[in-house]
């Protein structure tokens, strides 16, 4: 109905403006209020207190896109070495782990996860290694061009 699309198209704009916001608060913001290691470790409590509970493919979904969004995050603040706490590469480091414990709890409740997610994740795990990689040899070549030079 005319009333439905209207109400939808307002939504649309009202949301279209929070993305705006956020990209530029984005600066500062991590990965919002709950982090997958958090959710994962309920959902791991959850899969030992009741293995077939119909919120554990939620659960398993939201972990794996937390996961995503996190990934991407530390690749990209890794990346731009803007931000002191992403620069070492170790909050890098620690979530390019993370994509077994996702499989493992996703395995342990007799779930998927999503296809496409899971391509995404993988995209996104591979784009990391290669920037941890690349800060790695930086650090290298730095490192001995200090030795040299002294």
């Amino acid at each position: 109905t005319p009333k439905e699309l209207e109400k939808s198209e307002t939504q649309q704009d009202s949301s279209d403006g929070d993305a705006e916001a956020s990209s530029k608060g984005d600066e500062y913001d991590d990965v919002g209020q709950i982090e997958f290691e958090k959710l994962h470790e309920k959902c791991e409590e959850l899969v030992e207190l009741r293995p077939r509970a119909e919120d554990l493919a939620q659960g398993v979904e939201w972990s794996g896109k937390l996961l995503l969004k996190e990934l991407q995050t530390a690749t990209t603040k890794t990346r731009e070495q803007k931000d002191v706490r992403y620069s070492d590469g170790a909050k890098l480091q620690k979530l390019l782990d993370h994509p077994p414990r996702l499989d493992h709890l996703a395995r342990a409740a007799r779930l998927k996860v999503p296809t496409e997610l899971r391509r995404s994740i993988r995209a996104a795990y591979w784009e990391g290694y290669y920037v941890q990689r690349t800060q790695k040899r930086r650090d290298i070549v730095k490192a001995i061009k200090m030795i040299c030079t002294a």
